[in-house]
């Protein structure tokens, strides 16, 4: 097994490893095939599996919104109804057999793994467990052509189950074997093949498909590739790395692989694209290897052999690869940069074609398209014979977000662990950033292709490129281990790179070898036995330095100890947190009562005052001062103090109200959760009564939200809302919808539903959007209501929600080009038939803005999405019959304040990024009382100044990018503009 392991010079073993027999059935022959390897090890190792959860219980983006999502599935209930059975014994792909209670039962036992780990409860874990037993009769897994991709559906379950082993321990045994068995039914061999229908996974899958497309195959090798790990087998794994890597003869005893080559026959179609022929098959060179070897699927320039099919093939057969890169990542090997790269090579390439298709870049302006003529499309047979490659398919172009899940992975390989730079995974980072600007995090993969949510599962901290260890196992494995601060951290215990190669990423020592002869020989770090067990660190040079991935519990303030032996001045020690320096360089004490030589260990407070935030991080131990002046046996951190947490106050627009209005609350929110008070400033108008807003008669008063903070938080800025009081509504108008429509994600990003007669929403994949012009309202906003009429008869929560961008058509809007939307502004539970929300507070705040109102319906945030799909009508129904409407109730415009209309002032660009310019010599502004002040959209105050003249710059750069409001006052009058900051 082509595996890294580390030295067996190690002490108190951490991991208790099983090996698991394979029982053969009585007519094969088995060898031994038992190896060992690191568990949990397949996609997640039991680091990876702790940082999800510390990240969690931090709630620090995107591990904890990722999470919220993939609890948002139903399937991840300890409640989840099992759809398998114990007497199932069939499952077929092409068949449909039992496939779609399989499907959603994989899904279930892999998320309820996950939250088992999270959460500690272990009705998540049984809940699993209940699925593994359902399906451990199964005898025939079944296919209508592609036995590999009909086996390869067994992998998420795989994954699951590897968690269940390697994290619980109440799995009984005779349950897990069961399991096991099933899934090589009927029996291992790496002799004698099994054919007929009575057969599962492995045998489905391990010959890949020597006649297909390269996913298809693949979908078979990486299932392979996970039970090797699962069961402990050795040459299971190794028959599948070894076929992606092309090294087929290396693995000759085991079953042969395919035999070739195939020869084309006969045309059988052909497209502007790609030509598809018949073939004859030969066998006259063995162990040949099809379009699954890494380099028949992924060309020298980066083109895939399915580039001339379509793209959501493509980015699967990629994804493919990705996942057993990182399995293969996990037990010791760098599939990834295999052949120069190879894989990175295909994935900038596909992903330069898709993404540049949908967003332009100060270096793609125009979408890029590879062609035989630049010299970037090769034109080629495929492995097979039966694919010619003509020119790339634009089918699915774009399309990937929220389809193919397989950015997340590879990003958090290449950047995350430190081994390429941003520019040279540039295209693969954009297409994840992309997919998170359209449609959040990412989700589950498709059906049954990824497990998905890699903002959870792959996202690594800055600078956290090695894994967190706490020793080495009795096989010389090491025992991946979250470090928790407030544990005593062996320094000997820096962060591991699983295949060795940490220099210059995981730590920096300046020997060249482990000089000390002891515990991690296959590093470069000086490490020696310490005299009654353990180890340290010796022969400590200035400008040496250690990484270690550590969970904070919480942001505090905290003291560092050390345990060291000095055996003279001058040595420095410095930590850094993330990136950036925690303290400076700290002198390392020698002479009584500290340590007085380097056999003398003392513990030494080096300091008391240590900022952390909390969750995962790297800490980073830099040496300087005098080499040789002092040895490290550990360290560990203990919180001497709090830090106050900044909180903001979130305050929208208040309607115009009736003197007759009942006490009301404005619904000010401070993002502490900590209650918000409020202040009036015209009593004569309004008071506070028990924490409400009180109206005492007609005029105007500023309402001020204000939160003073706790122990915990500071005080919050202060923000303010206008509040007016009239004595009657002046009118009442129903304002029809100018635009209505909704957009969806995965395979339709790229589709326009303008003309369709109904807006569906469901979960977080449809949602509509509506635009309604506010122009015609004769006066300020006293009172709106969003009616829509509801096609479908489901009863569940639908929420509006305010967009700042109104740019947007509805001839051309897609889930693609769609502007983002923010606050939840009104919640219902809605019925058939006529539908109503309370929109008035947005509807103010857009009538005093720029008149133009853009909202979106849809399934709420929180909680959690109904799943439910319920459908409204659009203008377009019944020659607009039942067309969204907005009902306003308005007031009479107030006579000391001048219309806006009629104000005039010249203010650019807009949207800008650096000096606003305005001129305000047409406004008769009275300029010692004026005031220009910016908001944001939720009536926080971020600038204001007082001009000095009528020409008036700005400084907004250092405002973030969005949408403000702009307002200028006087004693006479109040303009109000939004301006976008770039």
């Amino acid at each position: 097994m082509n595996k890294k392991t580390t030295q067996k010079e190690l002490a108190n073993p951490n991991l208790n490893k099983k090996i698991i027999s394979i029982i053969g059935f009585l007519f094969f022959i088995i060898t031994s095939v038992h190896a060992q390897f690191v568990h949990p090890g397949i996609t997640h190792k039991k680091s990876d599996l702790d940082r999800m959860k510390y990240m969690v219980e931090a709630q620090i983006d995107p591990w904890y919104t990722s999470y919220q999502n993939m609890v948002a599935d139903s399937k991840s209930s300890y409640d989840y109804v099992v759809l398998g059975d114990a007497s199932f014994t069939e499952l077929g792909r092409d068949s449909g057999v039992n496939e779609g209670a399989w499907n959603s039962d994989i899904r279930a036992a892999y998320y309820n793994a996950v939250r088992w780990y999270i959460t500690g409860d272990s009705r998540h874990a049984e809940k699993a467990i209940e699925i593994f037993k359902a399906w451990s009769n199964l005898t025939s897994v079944t296919s209508g052509g592609t036995d590999s991709l009909s086996g390869g559906i067994g992998y998420i379950m795989i994954e699951a189950a590897e968690i269940i082993k390697s994290t619980y321990p109440n799995w009984a045994p005779a349950d897990l074997q069961a399991f096991q068995d099933m899934l090589v039914y009927p029996g291992y061999s790496d002799t004698t093949p099994v054919t007929g229908a009575n057969k599962t996974f492995y045998w489905m899958s391990y010959q890949g498909d020597p006649g297909r497309h390269g996913n298809q195959g693949l979908s078979g090798w990486r299932t392979v590739m996970a039970m090797g790990i699962f069961l402990d087998n050795e040459k299971m794994y190794d028959r599948a790395l070894k076929y992606v890597q092309g090294d087929l003869a290396s693995h000759l005893n085991d079953i042969a692989y395919p035999a070739g080559p195939r020869t084309t026959k006969d045309l059988v179609y052909e497209n502007d694209y790609e030509i598809t022929y018949s073939t004859n098959n030969f066998t006259t060179i063995q162990n040949y290897g099809y379009n699954e070897v890494m380099t028949n699927y992924i060309w020298e320039n980066g083109q895939c052999q399915e580039s001339s099919r379509d793209q959501q093939h493509t980015a699967f057969g990629i994804g493919l690869l990705t996942s057993m890169a990182e399995m293969a990542w996990n037990q010791g090997v760098d599939l990834y940069s295999h052949e120069s790269d190879r894989l990175l090579l295909g994935l900038e390439y596909n992903l330069r074609y898709n993404v540049s298709a949908i967003q332009s870049y100060p270096d793609q302006m125009t979408p890029w398209v590879p062609t035989v003529g630049s010299g970037e499309f090769i034109q080629r047979l495929d492995r097979t014979a039966r694919w010619y490659s003509k020119a790339i398919d634009p089918d699915g172009i774009g399309d990937y977000a929220g389809v193919r899940t397989v950015f997340e992975m590879p990003v958090a390989h290449y950047i995350g662990r430190g081994l390429k730079t941003e520019a040279e995974v540039k295209w693969t980072q954009r297409a994840r950033d992309k997919y998170i600007e359209l449609s959040g995090y990412e989700k589950a993969g498709w059906t049954n292709d990824a497990i998905g949510w890699g903002g959870l599962s792959a996202r690594r901290p800055a600078f956290c490129y090695g894994d967190p260890i706490s020793g080495f196992d009795s096989n010389s494995l090491p025992v991946y281990d979250m470090h928790v601060i407030t544990n005593v951290i062996e320094a000997e215990n820096f962060d591991y790179d699983p295949i060795n190669q940490g220099e210059g990423r995981v730590y920096h020592d300046l020997s060249g070898s482990n000089t000390g002869g002891a515990y991690r020989t296959m590093d470069n770090v000086d490490v020696e036995a310490t005299a009654g067990g353990g180890y340290n660190l010796t022969s400590i040079e200035s400008g040496e330095w250690l990484t270690y991935t550590v969970s904070v519990p919480e942001t505090a303030v905290y003291g560092i100890t050390i345990k060291y032996a000095a055996s003279q001045t001058g040595g420095t020690i410095k930590f850094s947190a993330g990136g950036v320096d925690i303290t400076t360089d700290l002198a390392v004490p020698f002479g009584a009562p500290n340590s007085t030589g380097d056999s003398d260990w003392k513990e030494y407070v080096i300091s008391s005052d240590v900022i952390l935030n909390k969750g995962v991080q790297s800490l980073k131990i830099t040496f300087g001062g005098i080499s040789g002046s002092f040895k490290l046996d550990n360290f560990s951190l203990a919180q001497t103090g709090i830090v106050k947490q900044d909180q903001s106050i979130k305050f929208f627009t208040i309607p115009v109200k009736l003197i007759s209005s009942t006490d009301f609350d404005p619904e000010a929110t401070a993002s502490s959760g900590l209650p918000v008070s409020y202040s009036s400033s015209n009593t004569a108008v309004a008071t506070i009564v028990s924490g409400k807003i009180h109206i005492v008669g007609e005029g105007s008063a500023t309402i001020t939200a204000t939160q003073a903070g706790d122990a915990y938080n500071n005080a919050a800025n202060n923000v303010s809302q206008e509040l007016r009081v009239v004595s009657a509504v002046a009118g009442t108008i129903n304002l029809n919808v100018g635009a209505d429509t909704y957009v969806r994600d995965a395979g339709n990003a790229n589709t326009n539903y303008g003309s369709d007669e109904n807006i569906v929403t469901v979960a977080t994949g449809r949602y509509g959007y509506l635009k309604f012009d506010l122009s015609s309202v004769p006066g300020p906003i006293i009172s709106a209501k969003l009616r829509i009429y509801q096609r479908t008869t489901f009863k569940f929560y639908r929420s509006i929600y305010d967009v700042a961008d109104d740019n947007w058509t509805e001839s051309e809007i897609t889930w693609n080009n769609k502007p983002a939307f923010e606050n939840e502004r009104a919640r219902i539970t809605t019925s058939s038939a006529w539908n109503e929300w309370d929109i008035s507070s947005y509807t103010a705040q857009e009538y005093n803005n720029d008149k133009i109102i853009t909202l979106v319906v849809k399934d709420p945030i929180d909680p959690l999405a109904s799943e439910k799909g319920i459908d409204f009508r659009t203008k377009e129904y019944d020659s607009g019959s039942v067309a969204p409407v907005l009902v306003i109730e308005y007031s009479s415009v107030p006579l000391s304040v001048t219309s806006e209309e009629a104000v005039k002032i010249k203010m650019y660009p807009n949207p800008v990024q650096n000096d606003l310019y305005m001129s305000l010599e047409a406004a008769n502004l009275s300029l010692k009382d004026t005031k220009i002040t910016i908001y944001t959209l939720n009536g926080q105050k971020v600038m204001q100044t007082n001009p000095i003249e009528t020409k008036v710059k700005m400084d907004v750069s250092k405002l973030s990018s969005g949408v403000y409001i702009l307002k200028i006052n006087d004693s006479s009058k109040s303009i109000t503009r939004k301006i976008v900051k770039l």
